[in-house]
């Protein structure tokens, strides 16, 4: 009995101070993605933020409601705590841009683009 009671106590240490492991990969070539940005979500406010190893892995140590995912290339992506399963995918973004002309010449700008934030 006593074996046991240690046990479950070790057992209940580990799982409070255990950290959640999930892979990050492209939802085409099931490729990891690497580095990709991860923001950490508690209550609707950013508690901390990480990132993706370069095999894919994310490690959540803290306890959130839901995490944002970002990387360039693809679109980004909000998980809630319910909907993490241990492999997560992102898809692909296609940005179509005009042709760019590189010269020694002034030119006069006629149209500018803004990519991102």
């Amino acid at each position: 009995m006593k074996k046991i009671l240690i046990y479950l106590t070790v057992l209940c240490y580990f799982s409070c101070f255990s950290q959640d492991k999930y892979v990050l990969q492209d939802s085409i070539s099931k490729q990891p993605i690497s580095y990709a940005n991860i923001v950490l979500f508690s209550k609707g406010k950013i508690v901390g933020g990480t990132y993706t190893d370069n095999q894919g892995l994310l490690s959540i140590s803290e306890v959130v409601d839901s995490i944002r995912i970002s990387s360039l290339g693809y679109k980004n992506k909000s998980f809630d705590k319910r909907e993490l399963t241990n492999i997560l995918f992102l898809t692909h973004i296609v940005y179509n841009l005009d042709e760019v002309v590189v010269t020694n010449k002034a030119i006069v700008c006629k149209k500018s683009i803004n990519i991102g934030y």
